[in-house]
Parts: C-alpha cells; sequence; structure tokens
C-alpha cells in the first residue's frame, strides 16, 4: 500500500498506523472494529444493569457475588477494548498494551469466573458458600500471580539486550510469538480449572 496517500474511508490527516481502522478496501478491520465496538457497548450496559439492579437484591448470598460479576464484566470491556490495539499498526504503546493486558484481563475474567464457580459448587454441596469477600479475595490473589508474571515478563523482555548486538528500534513489537505464548501458560491452566 502506497503510505504517501491514505487509503478510501481514511482522511489523509490520519496517521499511516490508524489506516486499518478506517480502510474500506480491506474491510477486515472495520468489521472487527464494529464488532468490538459492539462489546464495549454490550459490556457497559451490563455493568451498568448490574449496578443499577443492586439495590433491589434482597438476597445477601446474591449481592455478594456483584462483585465478582462487575469483575468479569470490566475485564471483558476490557478485552474487547483492547482488540484495537491489535488492530493499530505496531508501534511502542500499541505492542506494549497487546503483550500486557491480553493476560491480564483474561485472567481477570477467568479468575472471577473461577471464584463464582468455587461458589456455585459449595452452595450446591454445603448449601452455603463462603463468605464473599474471601471470594473477592481469592479472585484478586489468582488474578495478581499474572499481573506478576507479565510485568516481570514485559520487564525482562523489553529491557533485555538482543543477543546479536544490534539494536532494536522497538523492541517491544519484535518479540517471538514462543515467549508470548509462555507468558500466558497461566492463562492456560486458569482456563482448565474454569473448564473443570
Amino acid at each position: 500500500m502506497d503510505l504517501t496517500s491514505a487509503p478510501k474511508g481514511c482522511a489523509s490527516s490520519i496517521s499511516s498506523i490508524y489506516y486499518n481502522l478506517c480502510d474500506l478496501t480491506t474491510v477486515w478491520g472495520v468489521v472487527v472494529e464494529a464488532v468490538a465496538a459492539a462489546g464495549v457497548v454490550t459490556s457497559f450496559v451490563l455493568f451498568i444493569i448490574l449496578m443499577a439492579s443492586l439495590p433491589f437484591v434482597t438476597d445477601k448470598k446474591r449481592k455478594g457475588m456483584v462483585a465478582l460479576q462487575a469483575g468479569i464484566l470490566v475485564c471483558t470491556l476490557g478485552l474487547f477494548g483492547l482488540s484495537f490495539a491489535f488492530i493499530v499498526g505496531q508501534y511502542s504503546t500499541s505492542c506494549a498494551a497487546r503483550r500486557f493486558l491480553f493476560g491480564v484481563l483474561f485472567s481477570g475474567c477467568l479468575a472471577c469466573l473461577a471464584m463464582h464457580g468455587l461458589w456455585l459448587a459449595l452452595l450446591e454441596r454445603r448449601g452455603r458458600g463462603p463468605r464473599s469477600w474471601m471470594l473477592c479475595l481469592g479472585a484478586l490473589g489468582l488474578w495478581l500471580v499474572e499481573v506478576i508474571i507479565n510485568t516481570e515478563w514485559l520487564i525482562i523482555t523489553v529491557v533485555r539486550s538482543p543477543l546479536s548486538g544490534v539494536v532494536v528500534p522497538d523492541l517491544s513489537c519484535s518479540i517471538d510469538k514462543k515467549d508470548f505464548v509462555m507468558s500466558l501458560i497461566y492463562v492456560m491452566v486458569l482456563l482448565v480449572a474454569v473448564w473443570c
């Protein structure tokens, strides 16, 4: 694509890294953007409905689970919003956001789901589940493990110098796929835990 002229649908004042968001000749970016925007709006509306229905919930057990449900919706909203960082062109900020937030937001969703599933299982077996603050602390603990893993991984992979001695202008965008997958192993473990 000729980078000197903006593609159809994009204004000439827009930077070339945002061409995938508005280029009408390659529609995939516009379609993904529309689905992501619909996901963001849906998650936000569900969050508002959840918060608005809180005064009408009389059962304390169900009221205690609202924090976990809100956590799921906030992380889902973040995942839909993060898809915009995958559509735009690669530059240091979008690459760092992709690498760090992908695992963090997924682990947030899965940690809340795991604790909510634990509550439901204990509620069925014993007739009562653990206190809601204990479940929220459990979800926070599970989530913080991935935050620490991704923080360390981001620091190690961005700060380390290339072994070949060649200076890479934007190291945050030049990451191997196997390194990215290695940072998401804990998310896969959480996914299996939620599935079982």
